[in-house]
């Protein structure tokens, strides 16, 4: 009874030895699987961000570029009226900054790409209303540009106050974005 009891007890212990560690495996497996995907999304953020960022800066540093080409093309009208020239240049910066513009947005979109392949539902929410408003602000920006009216150098206050009220509402949308981020990478912990 003995050799039947300790032979079973045997085979008993490496079939809930084999278990125990088919369970491990599966978990361990599991846990690198959610890791892997954590720094997937880290990466992925992290550099989504920081290009945002990059993106956001050289705009700004545009748009004092262009009060100041404003600034300067109206001075030199002041100076000789008759003389269409300050115009024709203020037209090409313009043009030049404008497609400028356009070319850093499309950049963004080409970084919300990579970015909607990892993110959660939460977030593609966010990630399609920022999309949709960058190109509702970048449409809004060639409407104004094109409707400057080069004898008042004062802009109507409801197009840059449009302007303004889109371009809070994406660093808003921006600022979502990095909470949710946080959320996702268990970084608020």
């Amino acid at each position: 009874m003995k050799d039947v009891l300790i032979t079973y007890s045997g085979y008993l212990l490496a079939v809930i030895g084999f278990i125990f560690g088919y369970f491990q495996l599966r978990l361990r497996k599991k846990y690198e699987q959610e890791s892997k995907m954590l720094d997937m999304r880290y990466h992925t953020y992290r550099e989504y961000l920081s290009k945002l960022d990059r993106i956001n800066e050289e705009l700004r540093v545009k748009y004092t570029d262009l009060n100041e080409v404003f600034c300067d093309v109206f001075a030199k009208i002041l100076q000789n009226p008759h003389d269409n020239s300050p115009l024709i240049e203020m037209n090409k910066k313009v043009s030049e900054m404008s497609i400028q513009a356009t070319n850093a947005f499309s950049k963004t979109y080409q970084e919300l790409n990579g970015l909607r392949l990892v993110c959660s539902k939460d977030m593609l929410k966010i990630l399609d209303e920022y999309r949709s408003l960058s190109k509702s602000q970048l449409d809004d920006m060639s409407t104004f540009f094109s409707q400057i009216d080069f004898t008042n150098p004062n802009p109507t206050s409801q197009a840059t106050q449009t302007l303004q009220a889109k371009y809070n509402r994406l660093d808003e949308l921006k600022k979502q974005l990095e909470d949710l981020m946080r959320r996702e990478l268990n970084a608020d912990n």
